[in-house]
C-alpha cells in the first residue's frame, strides 16, 4: 500500500490523517514573521481571516493550500465518496489559542458538525456518503506537552456517526460530559490527575505534528486543541479571552485552517448555520471565494461550484 492509499485509509477508519508537508525551516520562520506582521497590522490578538491578510501573505497561503500530496488525497476522496469535492471558506489563522486545564471554561472537546446534530434535515445528511466536511490544519510549531501546539483527537469518533453506531457515540459523550464535570464542579480533583489519565479514558490521541505539517480531520470526529500538560506553563501569560493568551512572539502558537467539503456537506453545515443566525452565510463565503480568483482560477471555480450546487434554496 502506498503512502496515499494510507493516508485515505487512515482518514476513513479514524476520521483524521497527517500529512508530513516537508517545509524548509526559513520558509516556516518567514510565514511566522509575515503572520505575526498581519496580526499587527490588523490590530487583532487571536483570529486572522484570509481576507484581512495582505496579498503576499494570501499568496503564501494559497502555496501552503496547493500541497501535492493534499490534493492527491482530496482527489482520492473524491471518488471514494463518489462527489465533488473543494477546499472551501473561511481560510483563517488563529494564534495563541491554549486550553488551559483549570482555567478554561471547558475540557475543550468537540465536533465541528455539533451544531448540525439537533437538526433531523442534517442527520439524514450526517451518515451519508456523500456527506464529506472538515477542516485542515497547518502548525508553525511542534505539538508539545510544555506548551501545546496542535490538535487532540479521538479516533474513530466520526465512524460512531457515520454508520450510525448510537450506543457507543453515546457512551463517549456520557464520558466527556462526566469529565466536563468534574472539571467545572471538582476542579481540586481534576487536578489531582494528570492529562494522560484522562486522554485513556476517552482513548485521545495527542497529534504529534512538525512546523508545516498538514492534519486533516473530518468534522465528525471529535478533538480539541493540545493543551499544556504542565499547568504552571499557560498560568504565566496573561489571559485575554477564554482560551486566549498574551504568549511571546517567539513562541506563539500559529494555526493555519482551511475548510474542505461536498455539496451535500455544504447543505448540513448551513442548514445550522443559518438557524443559529450565525456569521457564515453563503454571501460571506461568495465573498471569500472571489478572492481566491486572483490566487487559483481552478479552487475560485470549484469551490463556486460546491457552494452553488448545495440545495441552499431548501435550507
Amino acid at each position: 500500500m502506498n503512502n496515499n492509499n494510507l493516508i485515505l485509509k487512515n482518514y476513513l477508519s479514524l476520521g483524521f490523517a497527517v500529512i508530513n508537508n516537508e517545509i524548509k525551516k526559513k520558509e516556516i520562520e518567514y510565514l511566522r514573521k509575515l503572520i505575526l506582521l498581519n496580526f499587527y497590522n490588523n490590530n487583532t490578538k487571536n483570529y486572522l481571516s484570509f481576507q484581512c491578510c495582505n496579498e503576499e501573505l494570501q499568496s503564501l497561503i494559497m502555496k501552503f493550500l496547493n500541497n501535492n500530496l493534499q490534493n492527491v488525497f482530496l482527489k482520492q476522496l473524491e471518488i471514494e465518496s463518489d462527489t465533488k469535492i473543494s477546499i472551501l471558506p473561511r481560510i483563517h489563522i488563529m494564534k495563541n489559542y491554549h486550553i488551559n486545564r483549570l482555567k478554561s471554561p471547558g475540557v475543550g472537546w468537540h465536533r465541528d458538525c455539533s451544531g448540525e446534530l439537533p437538526y433531523k434535515y442534517c442527520n439524514n445528511l450526517l451518515s451519508k456518503k456523500e456527506y464529506v466536511f472538515g477542516k485542515i490544519g497547518i502548525y508553525l510549531q511542534n505539538n508539545l506537552d510544555s506548551i501545546g501546539g496542535g490538535i487532540d483527537v479521538i479516533p474513530r469518533s466520526s465512524y460512531y456517526i457515520k454508520n450510525n453506531l448510537s450506543l457507543k457515540r453515546k457512551i463517549l459523550g456520557f464520558k466527556i460530559r462526566i469529565i466536563t464535570i468534574i472539571h467545572k464542579f471538582f476542579s481540586i480533583l481534576y487536578k489531582l490527575f494528570n492529562e494522560n489519565f484522562f486522554m485513556h479514558l476517552l482513548k485521545a490521541i495527542k497529534i504529534d505534528t512538525n512546523p508545516g505539517n498538514i492534519v486533516i480531520f473530518d468534522s465528525r470526529t471529535i478533538h480539541r486543541g493540545s493543551p499544556p500538560f504542565d499547568d504552571s506553563i499557560v498560568n504565566k501569560f496573561k489571559q485575554i479571552d477564554k482560551n486566549y493568551y498574551d504568549i511571546p512572539d517567539e513562541i506563539a502558537k500559529i494555526s493555519i485552517y482551511f475548510q474542505y467539503g461536498s455539496s451535500t456537506g455544504t447543505s448540513s453545515y448551513f442548514y445550522a448555520r443559518i438557524r443559529e443566525q450565525s456569521a457564515e452565510t453563503p454571501e460571506a463565503w461568495r465573498k471569500e471565494i472571489e478572492l481566491y480568483k486572483k490566487h487559483s482560477t481552478e479552487l475560485y471555480e470549484k469551490s463556486l461550484h460546491i457552494l452553488s450546487n448545495s440545495n441552499l434554496d431548501k435550507v
